[in-house]
This record gives structure tokens, sequence and C-alpha cells, in this order.
């Protein structure tokens, strides 16, 4: 019986070289956001959500609660004049704060006029949240 110990003993090399598993989980956290990030920057199909958010880390950080207007807006599917016009749901395309522009996910974060206040609080909450 001594003779397996004695075997078990012998085999059992111990290697001090290896790597912690929460290094591992950080570094490839750290690749995976690095991996976004270039996805994110390089991409042009969500060119407005772009603007709002141009750092994936940073969007990340912030707690900004997600409803269907919120995302449908970002992504330019809202309940917009100049989307529902691309699909001859509606013939009139002006934004009803300017009769001169079209109402675009553009014109209406940035300029539309009845947004201002609205738009102006969002603004200050995100600069809080990512600490500028």
């Amino acid at each position: 019986m001594s003779r397996p110990v004695a075997f078990l003993c012998t085999a059992i090399t111990v290697v001090y070289d290896k790597m912690p598993r929460e290094v591992i989980i950080t570094r490839e956290k750290e690749n995976g956001l690095y991996v976004w990030q270039r996805q994110w920057t390089n991409t042009v199909k969500w060119a407005v959500t772009t603007v709002f958010f141009p750092s994936v880390r940073n969007r990340l950080r912030q707690e900004i609660p997600v409803f269907l207007e919120f995302t449908t807006t970002l992504t330019g599917h809202g309940k917009l004049k100049s989307y529902l016009h691309r699909f001859g749901l509606t013939d009139n395309v002006m934004c009803p704060c300017e009769e001169e522009e079209e109402q675009t996910t553009d014109r209406l974060i940035f300029q539309c006029k009845k947004l201002r206040n609205r738009r102006n609080e969002m603004i200050k909450k995100t600069l809080v949240a990512i600490d500028l």
C-alpha cells in the first residue's frame, strides 16, 4: 500500500507560474471591450447612437433606463415622420416645431425647439454619469 502513495507523491509537481483565474477574466473583458470599441468606432450602421455614446466603456458605466421609445429613436427607427415616410405611412415629413425642416432623428435630438428642455436635462445627466 505504501508504494502507490509514494508513486503519487513523486509524480505530482507544483506549478506556481499559472495565472490566477481573475487575471484571465479581467484580461478577456478588456480584450472584449477593445474589440467592441473598434467595431463601434468603425461602423456606419448606428451613426446616431455613436454620437451620443462614442465610448463603449463610458456607456456601460451609465445607468440609463432603456425603453422602446429611447431605443427606436437612437437607432433611427422611431415614429419619426422621415422614417414613416420611407414606408409610405405619411406624406408630411416636416417637423411640427418648424415646417421648413424634415423631422429626422438628428433634428429631433439636436435641434427641435419643442424638446429643448428635455434635451438639456438629458445632456446634464449624461455628463454627470460620465464624470465630465
